[in-house]
């Protein structure tokens, strides 16, 4: 869900072959999971070539099935950010270009009532 937020936030997509899974804190901490080795083999059967996990989680990566640790590149998050630069493609986002005057156009807007006094804001 995080993810999916700072994407529609800067325009920036997410990568369609990275896999995540898991709860990030408040304070952008990537909590540990359950699960990891059917939820890493259901991800390299759905044809995911790189899987986002918890680092609490890294010894878990034992478990995981050797096909998978074969075709599947598996990147260590502790924090948001990991998960940032490696899900999220900055590079398309998309360029955020204004000419001056569309910046500051000016718009009427009522205060209250109709026929009451009005003003001028600046968008």
């Amino acid at each position: 869900m995080a993810t999916a937020i700072i994407s529609a936030l800067t325009g920036a997509p997410v990568r369609h072959e990275v896999a995540m899974t898991g709860e990030v804190t408040l304070r952008g901490r990537v909590m540990p999971i359950g699960g990891l080795r059917e939820k890493t083999m259901a991800a390299y059967r759905a044809g995911i070539r790189t899987i986002i996990i918890p680092k609490d989680n890294q010894v878990d990566l034992e478990e995981v099935e050797q096909v998978v640790k074969d075709h599947v590149q598996f990147v260590i998050a502790a924090h948001m950010d990991t998960v940032m630069e490696t899900a999220i493609d900055f590079s398309r986002r998309p360029a955020v270009t204004r000419r001056r005057d569309e910046t500051t156009q000016e718009t009427q807007m009522p205060l209250s009532a109709p026929g009451s006094t009005r003003t001028t804001l600046r968008q």
